[in-house]
């Protein structure tokens, strides 16, 4: 017969009853169709293959002997959204993950992809404050980059902990198990439930966050256009030593411009996820972006590559 639950019907093959602490029903996680178990194979090989370009862009900014807040924060961008593909491939190459477990992947695997999108956010901010003449913290320019990484790694890794704490809540707490806006993490599935859930708890993060680097990388590219067409001027002036020193303390950042483009086409590559019954899949276009991460920088010092752009 029918079980109910919460205003959800299960039919007699989609449950059983056993002893624990007295009788209790269990529901069984929907079975994938072949079609579906094969997307799920293909994108976890896409994220497989895209890791080691993540894993090499990180190991090269760790060797760098110097290091500045720029590269940092690529740093933990990389690292982050590497470990995001690590704890997606575990989710969707398991065949049967217990219930706690799946909750906990379910959650760590949204906690570091919302910091991997706010510390790309961190770096579409810092390339327009810099460009725009920010001055930073009082003090030695080490110190300064010191406190801005202090306070942007308070954001990246704080802001996303609170979103992962309020699904948390609404899941555990507010929400009842059979609402549709119910999260669902570990329900159905490891990941957020279909629907609403999706949009809530991580297209809407994913949606702002991309709106604010299109802001930043429009402000960017107003500034550039404007400090180019001020050392044209100068440069026609026959001031040119003096436009070469003002644009190599200015335009050392332009190397950040390939890294505005990439957010967008990472962040919006979010848009395109799509999420299986059973499981968290996605529509991975990771792969060339991965590939532009790590070979987009070292072309040159980035003061010759800005001057280079302006001559």
């Amino acid at each position: 017969m029918p079980y109910h639950k919460s205003g959800i019907f299960y039919e007699n093959t989609e449950y059983c009853v056993d002893e624990l602490d007295g009788l209790a029903v269990f529901t069984c996680f929907p079975q994938e169709t072949a079609a579906e178990i094969v997307t799920r194979n293909v994108n976890a090989m896409g994220m497989i293959i895209s890791m080691p370009f993540l894993l090499a862009t990180f190991l090269v900014y760790a060797i760098l002997p110097d290091r500045n807040l720029h590269q940092r924060a690529l740093m933990f961008y990389v690292l982050t959204l590497l470990i995001s593909y690590m704890l997606l491939v575990t989710i969707n190459l398991s065949e049967n993950i217990n219930r706690p477990w799946c909750e906990i992947f379910g959650y760590l695997t949204l906690y570091f992809f919302m910091v991997s999108f706010f510390w790309m956010n961190v770096i579409c901010f810092d390339i327009w404050y810099t460009f725009s003449g920010g001055r930073g913290f009082v003090g030695s320019k080490r110190t300064s980059e010191r406190k801005r990484l202090l306070l942007y790694s308070l954001y990246a890794f704080g802001v996303p902990l609170l979103v992962a704490l309020l699904v948390l809540l609404l899941q555990s707490k507010v929400l009842s198990e059979s609402s549709e806006h119910n999260p669902g993490i570990g329900i159905n599935k490891c990941f957020l439930g279909d629907g609403w859930p999706n949009l809530w708890y991580f297209y809407l993060e994913a949606g702002l966050l991309v709106l604010m680097n299109i802001i930043f990388f429009t402000l960017t590219a107003l500034k550039i256009r404007q400090v180019k067409k001020e050392t044209s001027m100068l440069k026609h002036n026959d001031s040119q030593r003096h436009s070469y020193e003002k644009d190599k303390q200015k335009y050392y950042t332009f190397v950040g411009k390939p890294h505005l483009a990439h957010t967008m086409t990472t962040t919006n590559a979010t848009r395109t996820s799509h999420y299986s019954s059973t499981n968290y899949s996605t529509t991975d276009t990771a792969v060339t972006d991965r590939t532009n991460v790590s070979n987009g920088n070292g072309r040159g010092r980035p003061e010759e590559m800005a001057l280079r752009t302006v001559t």
